[in-house]
């Protein structure tokens, strides 16, 4: 049986805690300037309740576009695909009567693949998720890619960039990077047109977006690897963020 405790606004999850095996992503396209307000019901569907399993849940607000993610950290696989496929649907659909125009894009399951953190802890402003979407299931794929990216040498991390962790879809037919940095300027700063070649392909490659078989500059060798099919990365503000805590008996 627990409880929950929310932290202060802006507070993130730990991404890199061994229990957490498992993280649903869950997503939202909000109504023009209310991603604050949609993200705020999203965390009053919760009021209340804390299933089984269940370590953190976190709120994050799009910056550049109408999105609003929540991240719920499992130490139970069979607890948060039960959810996923039950209670997720029904608290969805609260959200979106409570405010008309929110549009529930849905939710995937990810199992923990491989972090990176670089240099001493830092609060994040920024949270950046870089989706890959393969072009069939494949989950020794989607790991391998992980592995790939990870063993490319690389000149170091760009400035702001705090860490990085990889997750793969239960199905093997995405690849999720969470990356924290340190404001939304040093990650713009780090994805203009030339930056990636001028840090020796550190930002793409830290950041997950250059695959396997990229050239020094951070660009595809096309064919030398069989990649994501389509990439998506969005830039979130952190929001809210509630851990459970625990009684025992």
């Amino acid at each position: 049986m627990g409880t929950a405790m929310e932290h202060g606004r802006g507070a993130v999850p730990d991404m890199s805690r061994p229990e957490a095996g498992v993280t649903l992503l869950s997503e939202w396209a909000a109504p023009p300037g209310r991603q604050e307000v949609v993200a705020d019901a999203v965390a009053g569907t919760w009021a209340g309740r804390w299933p089984g399993g269940l370590l953190s849940r976190s709120c994050l607000t799009g910056a550049d576009g109408p999105w609003v993610a929540q991240l719920s950290q499992w130490a139970n696989d069979d607890a948060a695909r039960a959810f996923a496929a039950s209670s997720e649907p029904r608290l969805a659909e609260q959200v979106t009567e409570a405010v008309p125009g929110t549009q529930w894009v849905g939710t995937v399951p990810y199992l923990r693949c491989r972090g990176r953190q670089f240099g001493l802890r830092r609060i994040p402003g920024c949270i950046v998720l870089v989706g890959h979407e393969f072009d069939a299931p494949d989950l020794v794929r989607a790991r391998q890619w992980v592995d790939a990216t990870f063993a490319l040498p690389a000149s170091g991390p760009p400035p702001g960039l705090i860490s990085t962790h990889f997750h793969v879809s239960a199905d093997g037919s995405r690849v999720l990077n969470y990356a924290e940095w340190t404001s939304h300027d040093e990650h713009r700063a780090a994805s203009v047109p030339g930056a990636a070649r001028e840090q020796g392909g550190a930002a793409a490659r830290e950041q997950g977006t250059a695959p396997a078989g990229a050239d020094s500059s951070g660009h595809p060798d096309p064919g030398s690897w069989p990649g994501p099919a389509r990439t998506t990365i969005r830039r979130f503000s952190p929001h809210r963020h509630t851990t459970g805590r625990f009684r025992h008996p």
